[in-house]
């Protein structure tokens, strides 16, 4: 039945926890205090609704100026919080591709930033169509940003698989009609293809 995967991209393909960065780059004290003392996540948040990026991180400077070190580097080194990409969803990705089935993304993400991704990591141009948030202004888990997906690609309910490593998300989908996988790891979202038929089975040795 399933006729297309859609895949996100934080935490699936493209690595997404900030604050192990800002630890490794000013210690986990002082980056508990920044995360609990500035809304940075609001305002990345923010961005993948739509809303400039960096100018809606750079904006928190004059409230938060004893932060402006760290706030600067949220926008200096966010490509390095997204890196390196996990290169087993890649290949499944390219596996999927290979065997014809149509691979989508649905993911929340700040239209300057997806831009910055994309010059990246040239893998992103590999899906047959991308529903990015910041560039419609809707944000999983709304359930609106499925029903554009479902018009976009012109299939609904159990003709998609979704996987997504957020629940809230997931929920949202299964909601929505779609089979779904809450991603941990790749083995397991390989496993859950080859059950579906999408993709064959590895054969090692």
């Amino acid at each position: 039945m399933v006729e297309a995967v859609v895949f996100d991209i934080g935490n699936v393909f493209l690595p997404w926890q900030p604050q192990a960065n800002y630890s490794a780059q000013f210690g986990p004290e002082r980056t508990a205090a920044f995360f609990a003392s500035v809304p940075i996540e609001a305002a990345n948040a923010a961005c993948d609704a739509g809303a400039p990026f960096p100018q809606v991180i750079l904006d928190l400077i004059p409230q938060h100026p004893q932060w402006t070190r760290e706030i600067e580097f949220w926008v200096a080194h966010w490509v390095h919080m997204i890196a390196p990409p996990h290169m087993d969803s890649v290949t499944i990705l390219q596996e999927l591709r290979e065997a014809g089935v149509p691979c989508h993304a649905l993911s929340n993400f700040g239209k300057e930033t997806w831009d910055i991704a994309c010059a990246q990591f040239e893998f992103l141009s590999w899906f047959d169509d991308t529903v990015i948030s910041g560039h419609i202004g809707l944000t999983k888990p709304d359930p609106a940003i499925y029903a554009y997906l479902e018009d976009r690609v012109g299939l609904t309910g159990d003709q998609i698989f979704f996987t997504d490593d957020l629940e809230a998300n997931i929920v949202a989908a299964q909601t929505c009609g779609w089979q779904v996988l809450q991603f941990q790891e790749a083995a397991s979202l390989r496993a859950k293809l080859v059950a579906l038929g999408l993709l064959s089975e590895r054969i090692y040795g």
